[in-house]
């Protein structure tokens, strides 16, 4: 299992509390109260310019 070795929280304005987690092996884990979410976007980019955009929205009631 992969050692923790980053662990930074922040409040946003709302009040939801976010927490980012970063593991020795490189994954990172992304900690947000007040669920239900859904992922609206995940997009994986490449080239000179890498980066991960991972977009999630309150679940709405259906």
């Amino acid at each position: 299992m992969a050692e923790r070795i980053f662990s930074e929280g922040l409040v946003l304005p709302d009040g939801r509390k976010v927490r980012v987690l970063a593991y020795d092996d490189g994954s990172v884990r992304i900690r947000l109260d007040a669920t239900p979410y859904v992922m609206e976007e995940c997009f994986l980019g490449g080239g000179s310019t890498q980066h991960a955009i991972i977009k999630l929205a309150p679940k709405r009631a259906s």
